[in-house]
């Protein structure tokens, strides 16, 4: 199959999932099985995506089930033939959201986020003498790097202290925040399941605490001598973020810090 062929009929593929229910068990395993058995890995991306419309999405379970998927079986037709059940007329629609659009533009924004960190200077002087940490009045770089980056938020060739966040299971790099020298952040790449951990992870004695913001994160270490910090990322993902850390860590308290919009830090 040639490449305007495989796009042409994942686009296809990606219509006809809409009309069906990822939250149905039965249809989820059928349709990731048709569409591997017919694209092979080609076809995990917008199957991956797809299935995030049901709230019992799990990131790494629909990788496990993916790989042990034959690459024969089930045919994209039973996919097709099934929305067809729902709906759908074998056409996609004259303004399709697409799914893999969506998808290359976050692949994009993931790839942006590497570059960006690869290429920060590491040293702490420099993260130091960044205004946005003199005005947290930050010694320390707690590893945040500085870099020029340029996005909708912060500017064009912005100075950024640049925030790593790492995937809490795995520790890979997911994405950073960059925040400009006006406090201004902008986020590149994912932060699902992601998160900046600070301190001593070994430790699950004294309690573990969790932040919305970098900054907060670094003033409770500095501070208020805190052990151990995870910075979440935002006030939505602070159970989510706790509650991972529960899972992975295990420690035996966790404390969530919900900032003050009246206090500088935490």
């Amino acid at each position: 199959m040639t490449n305007s062929a495989l796009n042409e009929s994942l686009h296809l593929a990606e219509s006809a999932l809409t009309y069906l229910n990822p939250d149905d068990y039965s249809v989820w395993i059928n349709a990731g099985m048709a569409l591997k058995s017919s694209f092979g890995d080609s076809g995990f991306a917008i199957w991956s995506v797809w299935s995030q419309g049901s709230p019992k999405f799990k990131e790494h379970e629909a990788e496990k089930k993916w790989l042990s998927f034959n690459s024969a079986g089930i045919s994209v037709g039973s996919l097709i033939y099934e929305a067809k059940q729902n709906g759908f007329r074998n056409v996609a629609p004259a303004k399709p959201i697409s799914i893999l659009k969506n998808l290359e533009d976050h692949s994009k924004k993931t790839k942006y986020a590497k570059e960006l960190w690869d290429r920060a200077d590491a040293s702490t002087y420099s993260a130091c003498e960044h205004p946005y940490m003199k005005s947290k009045e930050l010694t320390h770089n707690f590893l945040a790097r500085r870099v020029k980056a340029s996005g909708m938020l912060i500017g064009q060739l912005a100075d950024c202290i640049i925030v790593p966040i790492r995937c809490i299971k795995t520790d890979l790099l997911t994405g950073v925040e960059c925040i400009n020298q006006d406090g201004i952040k902008q986020t590149f790449g994912r932060k699902n399941d992601g998160a900046l951990i600070l301190g001593n992870t070994l430790q699950t004695i004294s309690p573990w605490f969790v932040t919305e913001g970098f900054a907060s994160a670094a003033a409770c270490i500095t501070w208020h001598k805190a052990e151990t910090v995870a910075c979440a990322f935002g006030k939505n993902s602070l159970t989510k973020t706790a509650n991972l850390l529960e899972t992975v860590y295990n420690p035996e308290h966790i404390v969530i810090l919900q900032e003050d919009d009246n206090v500088k830090n935490c």
